[in-house]
């Protein structure tokens, strides 16, 4: 008997791991809708017209200028996971910009507002 096509995400879900939906129009291939979380007590029909992967990791970022002892300049980064706090840090001078977020899925792929 051949393996189903979903077999591996069949398993995940089954684990308990959250799964994200997006279904594909079967005509053209165009992205119909965006990717859709479904809970882990949700049943999910495994149809081929729909695409499915494990939900990516949500990261958040924020880049701010640091300047060292010797007075030299850099860009450097902190997220959201993080202790540090860059302001209350010698050598912090500015934030660059607000908070950004993205996306990486379990092969390393990325979505999202990465810059």
């Amino acid at each position: 008997m051949a393996k189903h096509i979903h077999a591996d995400l069949i398993k995940a879900w089954a684990d308990n791991t959250s799964l994200v939906i997006q279904c594909r129009s079967p005509k053209s291939g165009r992205l119909e809708m965006p990717w859709a979380t479904v809970g882990v007590d949700e049943p999910i029909s495994w149809l081929g017209g729909l695409e499915y992967r494990i939900k990516p990791q949500a990261v958040r970022y924020r880049l701010y200028i640091w300047k060292n002892k010797d007075g030299e300049f850099s860009v450097e980064s902190v997220n959201s996971t993080e202790e540090f706090v860059p302001e209350s840090s010698f050598g912090f001078v500015r934030w660059l910009d607000d908070w950004k977020e993205f996306e990486v899925t379990e092969t390393g792929e990325i979505h999202g507002q990465l810059r």
